[in-house]
């Protein structure tokens, strides 16, 4: 029964307590040093705290919690406050009122006020009356709209229980034009109707950003990408956008009628920027363990471990803290990991070794030459250092590189030498004695030579009336080589077959009268002309060696031992540079059009001069003086008007001239390297024609010729472009 009735007196204190009103601290703070208590003191003996309470409630009691106070409150009616003695660093108060719930005041935990000795602080105090409940109706058209009562939502209902006193309604519903009214509920006023809302027309709302891309969300429902149209009716809602990598858009927005309702949103990247700044540039870079190639980074704000690396330097480390919008330059500068290894080293060409690997990096010095004194950066520790060169004696040391320190070592290597005794014959022969490309020695005729440096040599031997001797000699450590030779008699300057097969007719240099007194106009006048040596084609052109370089055949007479016809100036210019190609010979013509040049001096294929081609028409240096190429009767040497046919033959089946050469005054014209110009009288040593015109030479008598047109003086000439069944052509190299 006691146990009873004490459960009943805990639930009708609940109850009381659930009645009563409540007290509020609108604001406390500390006055300033000019408000101080010099009267009383707190049970500590120091000058007492002191509260002043502003409130227009009577009746209040105040109790320093844990630290009771012995100075009673005091209340000033006309300030409308209450003045309050706590103690020192007292940090807990008690407010309490009959008709109020207690108020526990924390003053350093929830208004971060920490009390000191005579110090005055002052608190606005503020108290909320009991409130009676009552049921109240609120009818409304439509009936579901929903029913909002100072700002707190209470739904689509009619009967709800609210407070006596004054209120703020708002009866709202999505296509309807909302409506907001005082209302005062009394025991006399609980039904509140006639309250229509008028329907309003949906409207046409765009969101977009920059960037676009973003997700919306409209009062939490998501709506689609930016930039994109929804329809809405007039109101407050709430949106949101969202996109990787950029800060999210949280912001209510009004939808509203005469308006564009159009919303344009800036995304702000969730970002920063580090711009790295990194010696040696291919160093490492790792971000919280991650490889980076770039040195300018877009990154999400927050902390990174930053290591920077590279193989034979010292790692470095940082922690970064990058704040949203934030650009931070960071520079690292690696130091090697190296120590350093002078080396002296004579020859400057010898190989240096370090434990067996070959040190490949560059040594060449400012001339171009290999220095012989250079540095090696190593890492710290033990090496084998060997120096090593064919032909000498090599040399090796131990050594050991500690960090940021220099050694320097000398290595001289010892040449490794033999000797040569030589004789040849005849004594006057020259010699020249060549290494590596280079010459070490020239002597005439015998020769014993001491301490000569092991290796191989080239032994070049000339002498006149004789052939050129090359030799390939070793000299070995400590002994000697004997070299007894004999020169062959004969020239260097001789008749070959190229690579490809054309046979070439070497023509030895000399003067002749070029031109005729007793021909068409343009072969005069007769004038002295030299030419030095060059080799010439024994046959003309023929279609099978055309075929085989170029890949077609223009002829219109098919063969293939029959000369190519139909071919103009600057296809056989092109032959000429294919052929080169082919037989790994420098090319002689380059350019294009009229622009197209001769280099004289490559060791390629390319069309005679015209002074060439006459005085090889004419024997050259054998000349017999004959009218045609060969004969003074036209039939043995060449095809021509009468003889041929009307059409090309077989290369070679005529006699040939003096030098061995075929077919220069009959079965088709042959092109000349030079443009067409009148001659002159003066004498000329390698005439090469004119540098420039509009008609290339053509020499020699065809198929279609009379026998006028077939003698070795006769001159033609066609533009460079020209080809037809008349014209052929035959090669020629420069002597060199």
């Amino acid at each position: 029964m006691k146990k009873l009735l004490f459960i009943l007196l805990i639930i009708i204190f609940s109850l009381s307590l659930n009645s009563l009103g409540k007290l509020r601290v609108e604001s406390i703070k500390l006055l300033p040093e000019t408000h101080m208590n010099i009267e009383k003191r707190d049970g500590d003996g120091k000058w007492a705290p002191v509260l002043i309470v502003k409130t227009e409630l009577r009746g209040l009691g105040f109790r320093n919690v844990s630290r009771p106070t012995k100075h009673d409150v005091e209340y000033n009616e006309g300030k409308h406050q209450y003045k309050f003695y706590m103690n020192n660093n007292q940090r807990v108060i008690e407010i309490t009122h009959s008709d109020y719930e207690p108020l526990e005041v924390r003053l350093l935990a929830d208004f971060n006020i920490e009390v000191h000795a005579q110090r005055v602080y002052e608190m606005v105090l503020t108290n909320v009356p009991e409130k009676v409940f009552i049921n109240v109706v609120i009818i409304s058209e439509p009936a579901d709209a929903e029913k909002i009562i100072d700002g707190e939502n209470l739904g689509t209902g009619q009967t709800f229980r609210l407070f006596i006193g004054k209120h703020t309604l708002k009866v709202q519903k999505e296509g309807y034009r909302s409506k907001t009214k005082a209302i005062t509920v009394s025991e006399s006023s609980t039904l509140f109707k006639d309250i229509k809302l008028d329907e309003i027309d949906i409207l046409a709302v765009q969101i977009n950003s920059v960037p676009q891309g973003a997700t919306i969300y409209i009062n939490n429902q998501e709506k689609g990408i930016t930039d994109k149209g929804v329809f809405k009716y007039p109101g407050t809602y709430e949106l949101k956008l969202t996109k990787t990598d950029y800060l999210d858009i949280d912001e209510q927005i009004i939808i509203a009628e005469n308006k564009s309702n159009t919303f344009i949103y800036n995304m702000i990247k969730n970002s920063g920027i580090i711009n790295f700044n990194i010696t040696p540039a291919d160093a490492i870079l790792r971000l919280n363990g991650e490889i980076y190639n770039e040195r300018r980074l877009e990154l999400r704000p927050g902390r990174y471990n930053v290591e920077i690396s590279k193989s034979g330097y010292l790692s470095k480390s940082d922690v970064i803290t990058l704040g949203l919008g934030e650009i931070i330059n960071k520079k690292f500068i690696l130091q090697k990991n190296v120590g350093i290894l002078n080396l002296s080293i004579t020859p400057a060409d010898a190989v240096v070794q370090i434990n067996k690997t070959t040190f490949s990096e560059t040594r060449v010095g400012l001339d171009s030459q290999l220095d012989s004194s250079f540095d090696i950066e190593l890492a710290p520790g033990k090496y084998k250092i060997e120096v090593l060169k064919q032909g000498y004696f090599s040399e090796s040391e131990l050594i050991e590189i500690e960090l940021d320190q220099t050694i320097s070592r000398n290595f001289s290597l010892r040449q490794m030498r033999g000797k040569l005794q030589f004789n040849i014959s005849p004594l006057t022969t020259k010699i020249e004695m060549r290494k590596d490309g280079k010459n070490y020695q020239e002597w005439t005729g015998m020769k014993i030579l001491k301490d000569v440096p092991v290796g191989e040599y080239e032994i070049i031997c000339k002498t006149d009336g004789f052939k050129t001797q090359t030799k390939a000699i070793v000299i070995d450590l400590d002994k000697t080589n004997n070299i007894d030779l004999v020169m062959e008699e004969g020239s260097d300057f001789e008749n070959y077959t190229t690579k490809t097969g054309t046979e070439m007719i070497a023509v030895q240099g000399g003067t002749f009268q070029m031109g005729s007194n007793n021909g068409y106009n343009d072969e005069k006048p007769v004038h002295s002309v030299t030419v030095g040596d060059f080799y010439i084609g024994k046959y003309e052109v023929t279609q099978k060696e055309w075929r085989d370089i170029m890949g077609n055949n223009p002829s219109s007479f098919k063969g293939d031992n029959l000369p190519v016809e139909k071919v103009s100036w600057n296809d056989a210019v092109e032959f000429c540079n294919k052929k080169s190609d082919m037989d790994g010979l420098t090319r002689c013509y380059s350019g294009s059009g009229k622009n197209i040049k001769c280099n004289f001096n490559a060791n390629g294929y390319r069309l005679p001069t015209e002074a060439e081609w006459e005085y090889a028409a004419r024997g050259g240096n054998k000349s017999k003086g004959y009218k045609y190429s060969g004969s003074h009767n036209i039939g043995s040497v060449a095809w021509y008007n009468d003889n041929s046919g009307r059409k090309t033959h077989k290369v070679g089946t005529k006699q040939p001239n003096e030098l061995g050469i075929y077919d220069m005054s009959g079965n088709v014209r042959e092109w000349c390297n030079d443009w067409y110009e009148s001659y002159s009288s003066s004498s000329q040593t390698n005439p090469r024609g004119a540098s420039s015109g509009s008609d290339r030479v053509l020499r020699g008598g065809s198929w279609d010729s009379y026998a006028s047109c077939c003698r070795v003086a006769f001159r033609y000439y066609s533009y460079p472009d020209r080809s037809d069944y008349l014209i052929g052509f035959r090669l020629s190299r420069s002597s060199n």
